[in-house]
């Protein structure tokens, strides 16, 4: 079983408030695709998605967003 949507976006947002300067990220092992979990994910704080979709890369661009992609596993975390 999975975690609800609305659960996993409430915990997001939580971690956001708590730890406001720490890099957060929407890992890969999760159901696909999923284009309004990733909105809803950058809304709610995320720092990183691996494997967006691509209407979520047009949302994070349009949203004034710096897209940055890294060809390596999701796990690695960059600075």
């Amino acid at each position: 079983p999975t975690i609800k949507a609305e659960k996993l976006i409430k915990f997001i947002a939580e971690m956001r408030q708590a730890l406001p300067t720490w890099r957060l990220s929407l890992g890969c092992a999760r159901r696909r695709p999923d284009h309004d979990l990733e909105v809803q994910a950058i809304q709610a704080g995320i720092n990183a998605i691996a494997l967006p979709e691509e209407q979520t890369l047009r949302y994070a661009e349009n949203a004034g967003l710096m897209i940055r992609h890294h060809k390596v596993c999701c796990s690695v975390s960059f600075a």
